[in-house]
């Protein structure tokens, strides 16, 4: 009898293991400071570029640069950053920000 409880113990922590939230998923969403990118919008218009609209492709607004401590997400970051040197065909564009 003993091992049968034991058993069903040892199911019972197996099935709660399984459908207790992933504490990846459960994450918030990780956000930095923008200061370490705030000067994409004048080296997007240092190339002649149209850094609003730039921005807004990337569902990013020129607001979001007025102060370094604004924060965004780090995979959007990633994203604008990627999103510029594509578009400007500067494949160091990050490097020239900062």
């Amino acid at each position: 009898m003993r091992q049968l409880t034991d058993i069903n113990r040892t199911l019972i922590r197996s099935y709660e293991q399984m459908t207790r939230p992933n504490r990846k998923q459960a994450k918030s969403i990780e956000t930095v400071r923008i200061g370490a990118t705030i000067g994409v919008p004048e080296v997007l218009e240092s190339m002649g570029m149209d850094s609003a609209e730039m921005l807004a492709e990337v569902g990013l607004g020129l607001e979001l640069f007025d102060d370094p401590n604004n924060r965004i997400a780090f995979a959007a970051r990633g994203h604008m950053l990627e999103h510029c040197a594509k578009r400007t065909g500067c494949s160091h564009f990050g490097l020239l920000v900062g």
